[in-house]
């Protein structure tokens, strides 16, 4: 379930960087330039046309601003359940035998990987 979850809101939040890309660039600069929103009339302009320079200024700041929270916060929410998904997969039983050694075969043939000694022939 966890997986899934992880799928949906990784779409959530690959939606959210792109909404928030084209938000940073259709703000108007500090100088009178205007940005890259300024470029061929762009949506900071016509947002400024609508709403009046200040207005629009505003707005755009305040969208960006929730946006940012909205980023920041499924990023800590992925990274969690991440941990979750990843801690539920691993043996937790204190012993730490099972996890970074494998078992010697019985036939006396080499472990997988790794080629068995070759004798010379009689």
């Amino acid at each position: 379930m966890i997986t899934f979850t992880m799928v949906v809101l990784g779409f959530v939040f690959a939606a959210l960087c792109a909404f928030l890309i084209l938000l940073v660039l259709i703000q108007p600069g500090k100088s009178s330039g205007g940005g890259i929103g300024g470029l061929g009339g762009g949506a900071a302009g016509a947002i400024g046309e609508t709403l009046g320079a200040t207005q629009g200024e505003k707005t755009l700041s305040k969208w960006t601003s929730i946006g940012m929270a909205a980023f920041f916060g499924l990023c800590l929410l992925l990274t969690v359940l991440g941990n979750l998904q990843h801690s539920s997969q691993l043996d937790l039983g204190g012993t730490t035998e099972g996890l970074a050694t494998e078992a010697a075969p019985e036939s006396g043939a080499a472990p997988a990987g790794e080629t068995a000694p070759v004798t010379p022939a009689e």
